[in-house]
Parts: C-alpha cells; structure tokens; sequence
C-alpha cells in the first residue's frame, strides 16, 4: 500500500486514489491502526521464469466498480485496490 500511495507523489503520472487517500496516509503514517474500510492488497506470486525476472511501475486501472494501482517486482504482482470506485 505504501508504494501505492508513494507512486502518487512521487512519479509524474496521473495515479490517483481518490477519496481513499487520506485514510491510506493516516494508515501508513501510524495516526490510525485501523486499515482503511472497503481497502485490499492483493499479492500473486508469479513461479515461471519470465516473471520473475520483470518488473514494471505502478500503474492505475479503472473499472466501473473499483479502481487499483499494480505493479510487478520480480515475480510479485500487487494491485492495491483503495476501496469502491466513486463513480
């Protein structure tokens, strides 16, 4: 999650969390120990040999019912999913 939010900040790409934002930061930050509401990290381990040596930035994708951010690091795929889409 803290790549996630980081990939906001920090290259010059149009990642956005949206609402979730702020509660992701409070979490990262220690000023809450709740995770945030409707939020997931999904971890995948990729075993072939390709995969596991790729890697790509974090990447957002739209859906009509979520929006994540992904990324690959050699072999282990995560797509953090903040919460609902707000649209």
């Amino acid at each position: 999650m803290s790549v996630a939010w980081r990939s906001m900040h920090s290259w010059p790409r149009t990642l956005t969390l949206e609402l979730y934002e702020e509660p992701i930061r409070q979490f990262l930050a220690e000023e809450t120990a709740e995770f945030p509401k409707e939020a997931a990290v999904i971890v995948i381990v990729g075993t072939d040999k390709l995969t596991g040596e790729t890697w790509f930035l974090p990447t957002q994708c739209d859906d009509v019912w979520f929006h994540d951010v992904g990324f690959l690091a050699l072999g282990v795929m995560f797509r953090v999913i903040p919460g609902r889409s707000p649209w």
